[in-house]
């Protein structure tokens, strides 16, 4: 029957993200800050949920994982020295540009937990795993004095990173 119209559910990880430093043309988030459920933009997207965070300076989201629990992770990189954390796996602040982790329940409307890692320079992510909850990241260093305790390194180097499944410190770090 051609006048039957079904709808198939998409499974999460195969759902797209809108991910950016500037929203699709009409799309205002600051009007759909932390919302949750069926929105719709004046453009017609359906949008299952949203959310708009950073800090003052320049951000941007690099890599996104989506675990089986349907929990959304960002890992990006800030030089907002207001950007909002609850915890670091690296340093205590944002220096001069960061990687950030943050975790954010199923519908975007809770971060779980937001961490900063890096040293006194810059920093770079460049992909991320998540496996059993623990976030595995790969990245780029200028800093001498990152949190990888196996090699010391000097400037421009890689490397790898695993964080604790509730975020709350390196499992370990290598360049």
């Amino acid at each position: 029957n051609s006048s039957k119209q079904e709808t198939m559910p998409i499974p999460m990880e195969l759902r797209p993200f809108l991910i950016g430093q500037n929203p699709p043309e009409g799309i205002d988030l600051p009007s759909i800050r932390g919302a949750a459920g069926s929105l719709q933009t004046e453009t017609g997207i359906n949008l299952l949920a949203a959310t708009v965070f950073g800090g003052s300076a320049w951000d941007a989201v690099y890599a996104v994982a989506i675990d089986s629990a349907g929990a959304v992770y960002l890992a990006g990189e800030t030089a907002s020295k207001d950007f909002v954390l609850n915890g670091s796996v690296g340093n205590s602040d944002i220096q001069q540009s960061d990687v950030f982790l943050m975790k954010l329940s199923p519908d975007l409307s809770q971060v779980e937990y937001a961490v900063a890692l890096g040293g006194g320079s810059i920093e770079s992510v460049y992909g991320m795993v998540v496996e059993n909850g623990i976030v595995y990241l790969t990245g780029e260093t200028w800093s001498r004095d990152f949190p990888a305790g196996v090699f010391p390194g000097g400037e421009n180097d890689v490397w790898v990173a695993a964080v604790a499944a509730d975020g709350s410190g390196l499992i370990y770090a290598v360049r």
